[in-house]
């Protein structure tokens, strides 16, 4: 996700955390789901986008400087040397060498040390700070990346009325990520980098030391820090992300109409016991259809969708949130859990795209907002169709074809796997789609 995303994203999870402390039970956080004052994520500017590489390059012109010439703790530690190569002892190495008869030696000119206690002064770079650095230094690298994708699908192809020409916003941002990049891959070739990430570990909390704040160089780092980074840790950006996105499918599914069921009333909606922060199911009802909301793990949550006049038919859905732009980290996934679902989708903050362990299909929404992005897929699994229950039977409604395979009332096709149960409602016959694809 670009900078100004993530900012959004955290106010975002900052009113979600003071409205559900008024609203503690699922069913009145429900209820005024809609008053949440929730920002859009999709904040694309190119003259913010620019400022943020400005910031950047400075940024890093700072560490260049920070690299040549790092802040280092003096730690003195205790060697034994060859009385030949230590050089001037000092008083306390000297009085420790008189008392260690084993190092010294009878020679022809009388006793003399062989060896000598010495102490040695030795600068340690793996200090707070520096960690400090890299891990800004990483923060940077997963930005610019992510700016990358981003611009990347910005690009224009023969779908567009013209394709990308010189002079382009878009080929400007490639070269100036593609400096920022070489910048940054020469501060990774510096001493200071190697020996500092040998020993880093990530940081869970910043503190404001004296170097940090009063150090020139650091203190630049430190406050591109504080003003551009909401997240630190891309494993809160990603289940922030997912918590959004389940605000957003409340949100739809109250729009259809979907009711909260009385069995899911009473659960919480803040702390570690929040329902969007917990495996327990969520429940609704309404319009025909039974629906559970899961969360499967800190990415993805899992809708299942069945008819209120048979349980037995049910859909299960997966879907995925994405901070990045491009899909394909995501096949994997759906190859792992092809047998346990119905459908697998993904979305970033502009698209959504279908992910099918050969393929990602990336929806097509114009320019939908995130709000109509998540009424959009939420559309396509409440779909239910009045048809010919005779024709249905033979003939596949996405790609035609014939030869559709039955099991316990649900027809798959074997062509574009589309999959739907016909069933009977106020005497007419209607068909649901546990899985709806385009032909291959």
């Amino acid at each position: 996700m670009r900078v100004d995303e993530e900012l959004a994203l955290r106010h975002s999870m900052e009113a979600v955390s003071a409205f559900a402390k008024n609203h503690t039970q699922l069913w009145a956080f429900f209820n005024d789901v809609d008053d949440i004052p929730l920002p859009s994520l999709q904040n694309a500017s190119f003259d913010s986008d620019v400022a943020y590489f400005k910031k950047v390059s400075f940024v890093l012109s700072a560490v260049q400087s920070i690299a040549h010439k790092p802040h280092v703790v003096v730690r003195n530690v205790e060697t034994i040397v060859r009385a030949d190569i230590a050089g001037t002892l000092s008083n306390e190495s000297f009085q420790q060498t008189l008392r260690d008869p084993a190092l010294w030696k009878q020679k022809r000119r009388g006793i003399s040390p062989e060896y000598v206690h010495h102490t040695e002064s030795i600068d340690e770079m793996c200090i707070y700070e520096n960690f400090f650095v890299i891990m800004v230094l990483n923060i940077i690298q997963r930005s610019l990346h992510h700016y990358e994708e981003f611009y990347a699908n910005s690009i224009k192809s023969m779908s567009s009325a013209s394709l990308t020409l010189d002079g382009d916003k878009v080929l400007t941002v490639f070269g100036t990520i593609k400096r920022l990049f070489r910048k940054l891959e020469r501060i990774k070739k510096t001493d200071f980098y190697k020996t500092v990430i040998r020993h880093y570990t990530p940081l869970r909390y910043v503190e404001a030391t004296n170097i940090l704040k009063h150090d020139r160089l650091y203190n630049v780092v430190y406050r591109f820090y504080h003003e551009s980074t909401a997240y630190a840790d891309e494993k809160e950006l990603i289940s922030d992300l997912l918590s959004y996105y389940y605000i957003l499918l409340l949100r739809s599914l109250k729009k259809t109409g979907i009711k909260l069921a009385p069995s899911s009333n009473r659960a919480r909606t803040s702390g570690k016991t929040a329902f969007f922060q917990t495996p327990k199911e969520t429940r609704f009802f309404g319009n025909g259809f039974f629906l559970t909301i899961t969360k499967h793990d800190n990415q993805s949550l899992d809708l299942t969708v069945s008819l209120e006049s048979n349980h037995d038919i049910t859909a299960k859905h997966r879907f995925a949130v994405n901070p990045k732009y491009s899909f394909l980290d995501f096949q994997p996934m759906a190859r792992k859990a092809k047998d346990t679902i119905d459908t697998f989708e993904a979305v970033s903050v502009w698209s959504l795209a279908e992910i099918n362990p050969a393929e990602v299909d990336v929806v097509e929404l114009g320019s939908a907002t995130d709000q109509e992005v998540m009424d959009a897929y939420l559309s396509t699994k409440l779909l239910s169709k009045e048809c010919s229950k005779s024709v249905y039977e033979l003939y596949c409604p996405s790609c035609r074809d014939s030869g559709m395979r039955s099991r316990k009332g649900v027809f798959t096709c074997p062509k574009c796997r589309t999959r739907y149960a016909i069933y009977q409602s106020e005497g007419k016959d209607r068909a649901f789609f546990l899985r709806l694809r385009r032909p291959r």
